[in-house]
């Protein structure tokens, strides 16, 4: 099956002494998918665009669907 062939990988943004991994980020996101008062369950699917000058990674989770959400959380 398709699941089988997937490949795991990780994502580290290293700037000015700092690192922010994929998953500490995607943490954050679901943490203001939640208080937005949404289960993690719902998402679908997330998109990040890091930032790192800014100290900010901005997200879209469900692009195209009802329940779609932006924003940003802090690095």
């Amino acid at each position: 099956s398709r699941k089988e062939n997937m490949m795991y990988s990780e994502v580290f943004v290293q700037i000015y002494g700092q690192e922010f991994s994929q998953q500490e980020i995607m943490e954050k996101v679901v943490a203001a998918w939640e208080a937005e008062g949404k289960k993690i369950t719902s998402i679908k699917r997330a998109k990040l665009y890091v930032k790192p000058e800014e100290g900010k990674a901005y997200y879209v989770v469900n692009e195209g669907l009802k329940n779609g959400s932006t924003g940003a959380v802090d690095l």
